[in-house]
């Protein structure tokens, strides 16, 4: 045509740019929305109102599925259910999740072993917790898992893995008793 390659370049740069322009506002609603349902949510959260913060972290969920905070509003809801002493419903969740829970996967191992904890089922909670310990040797929750792993071997009255999990060099309650944790 009349204006070659560069001039079916230009149009095409300008209607991307007319489409871009156009979405902008609504982008940007979108943005303002997802962030206003993630704030309350946490704001129920954080006022300990169990059974709100879960619906509304799992409202959340629904609504914004693309939302890169999905990972920690399920984390957040599983805490909540758990709070609300739903254990099982908590297990679902985090265990359906887990793969999804990228850089929140130490903490949904940890929650999923202080859910199986609570549910008195000792063996799986140390399963959990050791997997915390040795995945994520540099995790916020290592002494939680650490102390948890321990509380379960006793429950189970595994003296010898509790004995092993204490003295073990540079393991976590080494580390922790140095106040290195």
């Amino acid at each position: 045509g009349r204006f070659g390659w560069r001039g079916c370049m230009l149009r095409f740069w300008l209607a991307a740019v007319l489409l871009w322009l156009g979405s902008g506002p609504h982008l940007l609603a979108a943005n303002r929305a997802e962030t206003q349902a993630f704030n309350a949510a946490a704001h129920s959260f954080r006022a300990t109102i169990w059974d709100r913060a879960e619906a509304e972290f799992a409202e959340f969920t629904l609504k914004f599925p693309e939302s890169p905070r999905v990972p920690e509003a399920i984390l957040l809801e599983a805490q909540a259910r758990l709070q609300q002493t739903n254990y099982s419903g908590a297990l679902e969740l985090l265990q359906e999740n887990l793969e999804k829970s990228e850089n929140w996967r130490d903490q949904y191992l940890f929650w999923l072993g202080e859910a199986f904890f609570r549910q008195a089922d000792y063996k799986s909670a140390s399963e959990y917790f050791t997997r915390v310990l040795r995945e994520f040797p540099a995790s916020p929750r290592r002494l939680e898992a650490g102390l948890g792993q321990a509380s379960a071997l006793a429950q189970l009255k595994e003296w010898e893995g509790l004995i092993k999990l204490l003295q073990e060099p540079g393991g976590w309650f080494e580390t922790a008793s140095r106040g290195n944790l």
